[in-house]
């Protein structure tokens, strides 16, 4: 009985970069015959109302033979399987052609992790997201007069809107049929809903956007921005912390700490609600999380340049070793990979500025992962 089949080989025997699949038929009719081969990344999201998504990394035809092998890069496949808490990441090939015994359908699905599951030894949202404790008071004293009007007149303003929000939510709650002014009590599908609810709803999300914009005068006590690494971080990566990033003291800064983080997210999207209610959420969930750096200054003198406070060294070798590689598989779906530096005050606003990822690729991570595996 003829056989054709696909299977993925061995880690040890991909080529560099790629996942190597090997097609074989012992089907002498089948051969010399054109077939199909396609290789699909998905990522599937785990969550009630989550949107699962697939990526096509190899779509050919090709005439059957004996033996013949197909690799398809990390770059194409965008990751490696993954199975994490809110989402998984599997691989999938897919062999179509016409055999002794009819149409041939072979699927291969590789689930299984290649990297073995890290541990995170602390507590990874806090790391990421530190409580940001501050004064608003003292905050706003340390801006110049024309950033604390700024500041005020935003404060005010959200006020205000929000007020009118939440008494327009009131006035449409109480009123009858018809009378409301602001929000219906049915909406355009036909379905009844709260209006002071929606209003609430509403009024937070505005309040949301004039606190974003409010936190964003407050950060003006200095100035701090980012000094991008040349090349991006590669294997055995040691760059000085002051190097990271470039800022000025506006005030004198007491108790200040500077620290760089990293971590891994899972990332995707979900879906709630239903008709002309129905939204779609994103989320990036942090996991794995890593200390790179840490370092408290009691002073910095109003002027000088911050950067040159911090010259220690920032390890990043050890984020291949903490983390999974970046795993992308569309914009919104897959594993994520996230570093930042944080400047750290017990009175003023937080600073922070994303890191760029350019330079970590999955083929670095699997080196190491086989270094450590002969150790």
């Amino acid at each position: 009985m003829g056989q054709t089949k696909i299977q993925c080989l061995p880690y040890d025997q991909w080529e560099p970069n790629s996942i190597t699949w090997v097609v074989t038929s012992h089907d002498n009719e089948a051969l010399g015959r054109e077939f199909d081969l396609r290789i699909r990344t998905r990522v599937e999201v785990k969550r009630s109302g989550g949107n699962d998504v697939s990526d096509t990394a190899f779509d050919e035809s090709f005439i059957l033979k004996r033996s013949q092998k197909f690799s398809v890069s990390f770059k194409d496949l965008k990751a490696l399987p993954f199975q994490g808490d809110a989402v998984t990441i599997s691989i999938e090939a897919r062999l179509k052609g016409n055999g002794s015994n009819g149409r041939i359908k072979e699927t291969v699905v590789l689930s299984e992790p290649v990297f073995k599951r890290r541990k995170s030894k602390i507590d990874t949202a806090q790391l990421i997201e530190p409580k940001d404790v501050f004064c608003f008071k003292k905050n706003l004293k340390a801006l110049s007069f024309h950033q604390q009007i700024v500041t005020v007149l935003l404060a005010i303003v959200a006020l205000i809107v929000c007020g009118i929000a939440i008494a327009l939510g009131v006035h449409d709650q109480m009123a009858g049929n018809g009378q409301e002014i602001f929000i219906p009590k049915v909406n355009s599908d036909g379905e009844g809903q709260s209006p002071l609810m929606a209003a609430l709803a509403a009024s937070g999300g505005v309040g949301a956007f004039f606190w974003f914009l409010i936190r964003k005068q407050l950060r003006k006590y200095m100035t701090f921005v980012e000094k991008p690494i040349r090349g991006g971080i590669t294997p055995g990566l040691v760059f000085r912390a002051g190097s990271l990033f470039k800022g000025k003291a506006r005030i004198d800064l007491h108790n200040i700490t500077l620290r760089v983080v990293a971590c891994n997210q899972e990332c995707g999207t979900y879906t709630t609600g239903s008709g002309s209610n129905r939204r779609t959420h994103t989320f990036r969930t942090p996991f794995l999380g890593l200390l790179l750096y840490e370092e408290k200054i009691d002073l910095i003198k109003k002027g000088d340049e911050v950067e040159r406070w911090f010259p220690g060294e920032v390890y990043f070798d050890t984020i291949y070793e903490a983390l999974l590689p970046p795993m992308m598989v569309t914009g919104s779906h897959g594993v994520g990979v996230h570093w930042e530096v944080q400047l750290i005050h017990d009175e003023l606003v937080d600073q922070e500025i994303k890191g760029n990822i350019d330079g970590l690729v999955i083929q670095d991570f699997l080196d190491r992962e086989n270094e450590l595996a002969v150790s």
